[in-house]
């Protein structure tokens, strides 16, 4: 999973878990008990939807930069443009199968 990380909303989050990280952001993009609690979470998400198919899972999670219309990754009508995506992030999206 590509995720665009809000501070705010992942302090809450990771208090709602039992923890907390100091106010410095690279704690989070770095902190490995968060990627599990969020990947868990997650996956509880996907579990609970109707019709969940048991493949419907993430195993990786990497933090990213907001896809926007000015940075090229987002269509005027707010589709993502995963081309451009996949290649602006192509690094981190292997990153995530080879760990």
């Amino acid at each position: 999973a590509l995720i665009v990380l809000n501070l705010d909303e992942a302090q809450k989050f990771m208090i709602k878990g039992g923890s907390s990280l100091e106010d410095n952001p690279a704690n989070f993009f770095e902190n490995e008990s968060f990627k599990n609690f969020l990947r868990s979470e997650i996956n509880k998400s996907l579990k609970s939807r109707n019709n969940s198919r048991r493949e419907e899972r993430v195993f990786g999670i990497a933090f990213v930069e907001k896809f926007t219309i000015d940075n090229g990754l987002l269509t005027q009508t707010l589709k993502q443009r995963r081309d451009k995506i996949r290649e602006r992030d192509r690094a981190i999206i292997s990153s995530i199968f080879h760990t």
